[in-house]
């Protein structure tokens, strides 16, 4: 028999939810370094040598998602939080607070597909975008000084990083299976325990 804490414990995993469905829900972590080398096309004056440099990091998180779903799309929602943010470039800084839109394409698994990042505050703007599938960066930025974009691809711009994703089990799913995992280790030895007092 189980005695009062086994039972609260038990009782505490019942209320909580099926804890099989829950304890499928991950989410997505993600951090980088990276720098921005615009060169330019070279067309009407637009070249520079040296390149325009802009450093830069992120730490982005996804909102927590079911990888094994059958009756919904298994991938992560694309809108990620910006846990961290610093982008530098033109005497200008912006941080986390500055980013408009994240949106951050991953497959169930947590294969990045696409990374972007986009700041407009009317005189200034820019767009960072990392495009997995085939490695082209994009990059645009506007203010009263510049009027620039362009691609990797074209040879025009690079995007350079060390960029590190990884998933994790969602923090209340872990929280649920420490539970359950903890119930059963009290069930077990208090069953122990009645065996060997008889």
């Amino acid at each position: 028999m189980m005695n009062g804490l086994t039972k609260q414990i038990a009782a505490a995993v019942l209320l909580c939810g099926a804890p099989v469905s829950v304890a499928n829900a991950e989410f997505i972590r993600g951090n980088a370094v990276f720098l921005v080398e615009y060169r330019g096309s070279g067309e009407d004056g637009d070249l520079f040598d040296p390149p325009l440099l802009g450093p830069g990091s992120f730490v982005v998180r996804s909102l927590p998602y079911n990888p094994d779903a059958v009756d919904e799309d298994p991938s992560p929602f694309f809108e990620f939080d910006v846990l961290d943010f610093s982008f530098n470039f033109d005497g200008q800084a912006w941080d986390e607070s500055d980013v408009s839109i994240c949106e951050c394409y991953f497959t169930p698994d947590g294969q990045p597909l696409g990374i972007n990042f986009h700041f407009d505050e009317g005189d200034v703007s820019w767009i960072l975008s990392w495009n997995s599938s085939d490695g082209n960066f994009g990059f645009q930025f506007h203010d009263d000084n510049l009027n620039l974009g362009g691609t990797s691809e074209d040879g025009i711009v690079s995007g350079t990083g060390e960029f590190n994703f990884v998933v994790l089990p969602e923090p209340g799913s872990l929280t649920l299976l420490v539970i359950g995992l903890a119930a059963g280790a009290l069930a077990r030895r208090s069953q122990l325990s009645e065996a060997y007092s008889s």
